[in-house]
């Protein structure tokens, strides 16, 4: 297997710049962290795939378009492109589909668009180099299931009794399997890719550009690798991350410092909500998880090397997994084999249930099933979500421009990753 790898900073029009994740008429003021474009393309003589990380909320199809116009030209098809988004609520809004989600920014989509061109390019023109493949996967506990049972729950629509809504449930479900990548060249690294399923949505500065968590990791295993004298320029290692199945995972919940009336009555009549974290909080939640990413990436077990790279990807109109009343992208599902590695994505945000289920519908494999590539529909629950209700069922509907989600779509989730690895 030889692989060329590249990073590169997404460098942002002039403050401020409308943001995505929150809700409309949301700028960031500031600039808290680097947003980044990570690329590691890979081959084995026959087949090549191209693997793109970003600091973004979604890559929309606008996104992917402007990206396959240009390296077609490189050889490189629909296929080969695995494209993910960091899923950060701090980045640049540049999905025209979602309004309500931030109004779309035309500027920061062609500085995206050519940040990703350029760091591909860059990875291009490197000379190709064998590599091996190292290994580790653990538990860690990144978040909390959001989906609590309330008798009560008063939102925008009103009040309403005995539904799920928004609160931090510890007995909920999560996927707390993170899975640690490092691309070899003999003693260097030269590229690596973590994986977890956890929403960035930890940042306390709303008003801030931000990669959030996964940038914190990101320089932490920069910085790390860097002591042990096994990379070269640490500041341009080459970090991918992928965000795996987090549609109802969250950060943990900040601590109330102080009870006013207001914040009493909320407790007593809606029970138990999430809070944001302080910025001390945020900096001791970010570091231990960094380290221990970093503890996990010190225990790589499986070394591989791989001399078979495959792919393949499968695109169904959106009118098969929600109903819409205006045209949408298709919904894709894509995956990518490096030996026993598997990466399976969907461009759903997908809920903790559906990592899973990946994971044991591909046995023998080391999988790492993650959401939010390409153009995302809307959050995909399971068929009991549906017969609790909640955000992630219909209340996110509006938001992503749908009418409402099919109540099939765990079903057909699982026969389209069905077909994926057939042609494994």
């Amino acid at each position: 297997m030889k692989v060329q790898a590249a990073s590169r900073e997404i460098r942002l029009p002039e403050l401020p710049v409308v943001l995505a994740g929150h809700g409309r008429f949301r700028t960031a003021v500031r600039v808290d962290s680097s947003l980044e474009v990570n690329c590691l393309l890979v081959s084995d003589g026959e087949s090549r795939v191209l693997l793109v990380s970003l600091d973004v909320l979604y890559i929309t199809s606008k996104l992917r378009t402007l990206v396959l116009d240009e390296i077609k030209s490189v050889g490189l098809t629909d296929e080969q492109l695995f494209f993910a988004a960091s899923h950060t609520h701090n980045a640049p809004s540049i999905d025209d589909t979602k309004p309500l989600l931030g109004d779309f920014d035309p500027q920061s989509l062609r500085v995206v668009a050519d940040a990703v061109l350029d760091a591909i390019h860059k990875a291009l023109e490197k000379e190709p180099q064998v590599a091996e493949v190292a290994v580790s996967q653990g538990v860690i506990p990144f978040g909390v299931n959001r989906r609590l049972y309330r008798f009560l729950r008063l939102d925008r629509q009103g009040i309403r009794i005995a539904e799920v809504g928004m609160g931090p449930n510890p007995a909920g479900e999560t996927d707390p399997f993170v899975t640690y990548v490092e691309i070899r060249v003999g003693r260097t690294t030269v590229a690596c890719l973590w994986s977890a399923a956890c929403h960035p949505t930890s940042q306390p500065d709303e008003r801030s550009v931000s990669a959030d968590y996964p940038g914190v990791v990101r320089k932490h295993l920069r910085a790390r690798l860097a002591d042990m004298d096994t990379v070269g320029s640490s500041n341009e290692l080459p970090v991918l991350f992928f965000q795996g199945c987090s549609g109802d995972v969250r950060p943990p919940s900040g601590r109330v410092t102080k009870w006013t009336a207001r914040e009493l009555a909320k407790r007593i009549l809606l029970g138990r909500l999430f809070h944001p974290l302080s910025k001390s909080e945020y900096e001791t939640w970010t570091s231990v998880l960094a380290e221990q990413v970093w503890e996990l990436a010190k225990s790589v077990v499986i070394c591989l090397n791989p001399r078979k790279v495959d792919y393949s990807r499968i695109e169904r109109p959106a009118s098969g997994f929600a109903i819409i009343d205006e045209h949408r992208p298709p919904v894709s599902f894509h995956q990518v084999t490096i030996g026993p590695l598997l990466i399976v994505g969907a461009s759903a945000e997908l809920v903790s249930a559906y990592g899973h289920l990946v994971r044991a519908m591909a046995p023998g494999y080391i999988v790492i099933p993650i959401g939010c590539i390409d153009h995302v529909i809307g959050y995909w629950p399971t068929r009991d979500m549906f017969r609790e209700g909640g955000y992630e069922v219909s209340d996110h509907c509006g938001y992503f421009g749908i009418v409402a989600c099919d109540p099939d779509v765990e079903m057909k989730f699982q026969r389209n990753v069905q077909e994926l690895f057939k042609a494994i």
